[in-house]
């Protein structure tokens, strides 16, 4: 089934529980993005690791919670992930 997780258009930093933010930055190498998410169940952050691919806003493999004492465990579907901001 999975979660549906909106996406938060403020800074990284203030990202709300439930929520993901796409960050894109530049860099001397080049342009590096990255997705973090905070986790529906807890609200502790993580970004997505290179074990996890996006297509269509969905997340797959299933995605755990950062934190330990969590037990969140699902697949996530990054909603308007398509969708430029």
């Amino acid at each position: 089934m999975g979660v549906r997780l909106p996406r938060w258009l403020g800074s990284a930093d203030d990202l709300p529980q439930g929520m993901f933010v796409h960050v894109v930055s530049e860099h001397i190498a080049g342009v590096a993005a990255t997705v973090y998410i905070a986790c529906p169940s807890c609200g502790t952050k993580r970004t997505l690791t290179r074990d996890h691919k996006i297509k269509d806003g969905k997340v797959t493999p299933a995605l755990a919670c950062a934190n330990k004492a969590c037990s969140f465990l699902d697949y996530v579907e990054l909603e308007s992930w398509g969708v430029p901001v």
